[in-house]
């Protein structure tokens, strides 16, 4: 009798929801995902290309560090300092595993997001997006008065200005365009998508450049992030305070990689594998690197604090600085293994 009374309810009710035209029964409801032991499934799952490269992951990499270092070719484009200590746009002729002839590109300059492209300079400085033609007397020219981070993707500069949109102009500065009015933060191009965190919970998202199309990637807060292959890394806030994350693209789970306290974001270069270099939390002159591909976590073999300009396959370079911020000098890590140390127009030594 219960039975047949719970049957009948169920079957007035579904009779009335069909009749009044406000409700409808789906054909099958989605089933739940399975969680894993350790394993958070993130809010929407992005439809990424399987393709990312090694050479995308150096320049998102180069993109995370607002590299002020750049070495295309023979040369090294750099910040420096002249013998006043002024910062320069610098760059040194790499010759016989050492640098040579030394110039000053631009004084006056703390250059970032060095970009290279058709025998031109492109760079951040003050806040302005500048250009420099590599011919004799040029002289830097104002493509965008007010700009945050540069990117160029496919032929486009891609920046943020000053109010935090994503925007895109040609090479020269002409067609400047808002891409993304919505205030965001590490935006990087990937084909026809963005990558950016935006939002009151500083979430990152997979947004399309073209029709408005997004993808929530993180629950909570997440900065500075790396794609390599199908996988994200990032610094998180979590309840125990900042970690190094990581975020299965594939299978939609995140994960925490390590459960050393971060003072700030995590840094990522490439030495034979990718690595992360952690600032601990509470010590200033602590860092540890950290091996993405399963190592054990160590302390860095060099004392006091240093800071990613620029990172290539092998290759980057370090500033170094000083207990009290100031930087010391800049070190050049070469594929061989050699180390430059150079500042003020000067090579230090080298070993």
């Amino acid at each position: 009798m219960k039975t047949y009374t719970r049957q009948l309810i169920a079957l007035l009710l579904l009779l009335a929801l069909l009749l009044s035209g406000c409700g409808s029964v789906p054909e099958s409801a989605p089933a739940e995902p399975e969680e894993d032991e350790g394993l958070v499934t993130v809010i929407e799952r992005p439809e990424l290309s399987p393709d990312f490269t090694r050479a995308e992951s150096v320049a998102m990499a180069n993109f995370l560090c607002a590299n002020r270092a750049l070495q295309e070719g023979e040369y090294l484009y750099t910040l420096e300092y002249d013998e006043q200590l002024q910062s320069v746009l610098g760059r040194y002729r790499v010759v016989d595993n050492t640098l040579r002839e030394f110039t000053v590109l631009a004084e006056n300059c703390v250059a970032s997001y060095l970009t290279l492209y058709d025998g031109v300079l492109y760079y951040l400085r003050d806040g302005r997006i500048e250009r420099l033609a590599l011919t004799e007397d040029a002289k830097p020219k104002v493509l965008c008065e007010s700009a945050k981070t540069l990117q160029l993707a496919g032929g486009k500069l891609y920046y943020l200005n000053g109010g935090g949109q994503l925007c895109r102009m040609e090479p020269d500065g002409s067609g400047q365009s808002v891409l993304i009015a919505a205030a965001c933060d590490y935006p990087f191009v990937m084909g026809d998508q963005v990558l950016l965190q935006k939002g009151e919970e500083h979430a990152l998202y997979l947004c399309a450049l073209e029709g408005g199309a997004e993808w929530r990637l993180t629950e909570g807060a997440a900065y500075a992030p790396l794609r390599v292959g199908q996988e994200l890394y990032y610094t998180a806030e979590t309840d125990a305070g900042k970690r190094l994350c990581c975020l299965d693209l594939a299978e939609g789970t995140e994960r925490i990689v390590s459960d050393t306290a971060l003072r700030g974001t995590a840094e990522f270069y490439y030495e034979g594998a990718w690595k992360a270099r952690l600032a601990l939390e509470g010590d200033l002159l602590r860092q540890r690197i950290l091996p993405l591909d399963g190592g054990e976590e160590e302390a860095c073999a060099y004392s006091g604090y240093h800071l990613l300009d620029h990172v290539s396959v092998g290759l980057r370079v370090d500033a170094v600085y000083e207990a009290g911020g100031r930087v010391n000098s800049f070190i050049l890590f070469a594929p061989d293994g050699s180390q430059i140390r150079y500042f003020g127009g000067k090579v230090l030594g080298q070993g």
